[in-house]
């Protein structure tokens, strides 16, 4: 019974340590996924600044302010800006994933532990309830004991031959009245 315990204290021990390098890992990804979301972010901002920008740019040409060269320009960043941040999009989305599927690796370990916890709960308790019944069971064996020898010693003081009428009389009436105590403390 102590080797499972034993076995059970190794198997929360390894799970307690999968768990941490799970949260580990977790949270490098999540720190990434972050990292890239906000590249997502910039990337959009700017994209939106260069969109207004086309747009101020081509009433500028029509007003002849600007050359053409400068929308098609700011068109063309707008076109690899869009084609990167579809880049940008897969890598989040792909990041989003593994952090989810890291997620969800975790949640059957957390079970497990918890598991293996309440099972070596279970062990110590009954363990602690054999000791108790051990322990009671010693006891109302030194009861029966001294119930006997309480029994020896009141059979002992009525049945022995006296010479002395007092140590009778003394030893009769001690008799009587630790029968009445002894039956009090029974009840």
């Amino acid at each position: 019974m102590a080797t499972s315990v034993m076995d059970q204290g190794q198997q929360e021990s390894a799970l307690e340590q999968a768990i941490e390098q799970l949260d580990e890992q977790i949270g490098r990804q999540r720190a990434d996924l972050f990292e890239w979301e906000d590249k997502q972010k910039s990337g959009n901002a700017l994209l939106a600044d260069l969109k207004v920008q086309h747009v101020q740019t081509c009433a500028d040409q029509v007003l002849g302010k600007a050359s053409p060269s400068a929308a098609t320009k700011i068109a063309g960043q707008i076109t690899d800006l869009e084609n990167k941040l579809l880049g940008i999009g897969r890598i989040v989305s792909v990041k989003r994933d593994e952090l989810a599927e890291a997620q969800a690796a975790l949640q059957p370990l957390h079970v497990a532990l918890t598991e293996r916890a309440q099972a070596r709960m279970i062990v110590e308790e009954r363990n602690t309830v054999e000791t108790i019944v051990a322990d009671t069971e010693q006891a109302l064996a030194d009861l029966n004991s001294a119930a006997e020898r309480f029994a020896t010693g009141l059979n002992s003081l009525r049945q022995r031959q006296y010479r002395d009428e007092k140590n009778r009389s003394f030893a009769f009436d001690n008799a009587q009245s630790l029968q009445r105590r002894g039956a009090g403390m029974r009840a």
